[in-house]
């Protein structure tokens, strides 16, 4: 089984695919690097929302510091029901790379 990250690909030798992590590079700036303190945040955020649709198969979020769009971005990710997941697509901008058209 193979998975790709940015650059980084994991594998397994088992049919249970696994991820590839990389170092938390903004933790401490655009969100806490506590991690007890960030679980909390985020759980509080979720905990907050009162479902207004049914379950969302894609979704918008934003992505700025926690602290401007962790509430916002709760909403969106309170709807997802993560039982039913089998791949995930995740789309947004280069912010270190160019990419020519």
């Amino acid at each position: 089984c193979r998975r790709r990250m940015g650059n980084t690909a994991a594998t397994s030798s088992s049919s249970t695919p696994t991820m590839a992590k990389r170092a938390a590079s903004h933790a401490g700036s655009w969100y806490t690097n506590k991690g007890a303190e960030l679980r909390r945040q985020l759980q509080g955020w979720l905990d907050e929302v009162e479902p207004t649709a049914g379950t969302a198969r894609a979704i918008i979020a934003p992505h700025a510091g926690y602290s401007y769009s962790g509430p916002t971005a709760a909403h969106a990710y309170r709807h997802i029901d993560a039982s039913a997941i089998r791949r995930v697509f995740v789309l947004g901008p280069s912010y270190h790379v160019y990419m020519k058209d």
